[in-house]
């Protein structure tokens, strides 16, 4: 009994103060834990930490490492090809001798020990090509003056040669325009002095026309990087000095030249879709304009 008084007498007190301390969380200790102190205490676990405060990002700094890089898209641009200008043949032109009985009555051959007499017909010549085959044209002859396409006073074989490939550009879908060449005439009533310069003339734009198909067999004739930022694809380097080296010292031109294009089944296989669509009746297709069909009906136009 004198423990149930005991009991009496604390519980209105562990009341009131369980009512001055105000409510607990439900992970708190017990009532007598509070008044009595003692006991386990609960850790809670599993619990999420808070989430961090948010950081604010600054405006990125020109030139700072890090991210904030902005990236542009790609744009679509109008073609424009390398404009041609007017090989500059000044350097290659010999000094002006001094006149004598013995030079006025002087008539160049056309033979390696001529060509540079020979180059005096260039004087007032007007030759247009890129400017990187302009500069390689003077570099080469600069420095190995003698003919590639001449021989006794005519075009040699090696010109024949090239001259074949040029005119059978169309078959790997180039213009044969882009690369014609004048041939001089085998049979010819010019002077001496002429005739030097008609072949020297044939000389330099043979070797110009030359280069040019090469670096298209290899290169091809457009470059895409041009045409749009979708693109960025490497440049494939061409020697054009070395070219005109080999083919002055080889007889193999067309097997040269045509070495130059892709040599892979898949651009085989072009050339072979594109001979037969050339000899094809129809080469281009055509619909008619008003055609109008409804469901169920048929035209002609239907299988084109």
């Amino acid at each position: 009994m004198k423990f149930l008084g005991n009991i009496k007498a604390v519980l209105p007190i562990a009341i009131a103060a369980a009512l001055a301390f105000g409510h607990q969380p439900a992970s708190a200790q017990g009532l007598f834990d509070m008044l009595f102190g003692g006991g386990i205490r609960h850790n809670p676990q599993g619990e999420f930490p808070p989430p961090p405060k948010p950081r604010k990002i600054g405006p990125a700094t020109p030139g700072a490492g890090g991210g904030g890089a902005r990236i542009s898209s790609p744009t679509y641009n109008t073609y424009r090809a390398d404009k041609l200008v007017r090989v500059d043949f000044k350097s290659l032109l010999p000094a002006p001798p001094p006149a004598t009985a013995q030079d006025a009555a002087f008539v160049p051959s056309v033979t390696s020990t001529a060509f540079r007499d020979a180059v005096a017909g260039l004087g007032d010549y007007e030759l247009f090509a890129e400017p990187d085959i302009a500069k390689a044209l003077i570099a080469y002859y600069s420095a190995n003056p003698d003919f590639i396409w001449v021989s006794d006073n005519a075009p040699n074989s090696r010109a024949q040669d090239a001259v074949r490939v040029l005119g059978e550009a169309a078959s790997y879908g180039l213009t044969p325009a882009d690369y014609s060449v004048d041939i001089p005439a085998a049979a010819t009533s010019a002077t001496p002095e002429e005739r030097t310069r008609e072949l020297v003339r044939f000389e330099m734009a043979l070797s110009a026309r030359v280069l040019r198909y090469a670096r298209d067999a290899q290169s091809g004739r457009v470059d895409p990087n041009r045409m749009t930022g979708y693109y960025d694809f490497p440049a494939k380097p061409f020697d054009l000095e070395g070219a005109l080296k080999t083919l002055a010292h080889t007889q193999e031109v067309r097997t040269y030249l045509e070495s130059r294009h892709p040599q892979n089944p898949e651009y085989q296989a072009l050339r072979v879709e594109l001979e037969a669509l050339e000899a094809s009746e129809e080469n281009e297709i055509v619909v008619d304009p008003k055609l109008l069909l409804k469901p169920g009906e048929s035209s002609p136009e239907l299988p084109k």
